[in-house]
């Protein structure tokens, strides 16, 4: 079974990022997922809604920020 690209991958690849960059906008968008939640009125839902809106990748990435 082949292994599934990490949205960081994805971003370098499809967006033309560096992988420092990458790294860096993964880590704005999960404390942007962190922030969300710490505020007590958030769902799975939601978090799947800012991964879809921030990468424009499918709610199955959201194992990566666990």
């Amino acid at each position: 079974m082949e292994q599934r690209e990490t949205i960081q991958q994805i971003l370098v690849r499809r967006d033309g990022m560096t992988e420092d960059e990458a790294q860096a906008r993964f880590d704005e968008v999960a404390r942007t997922i962190l922030e969300t939640m710490a505020e007590g009125d958030c769902s799975l839902e939601d978090i799947e809604q800012i991964i879809e809106d921030e990468f424009g990748l499918e709610p199955d990435y959201f194992d990566e920020f666990i």
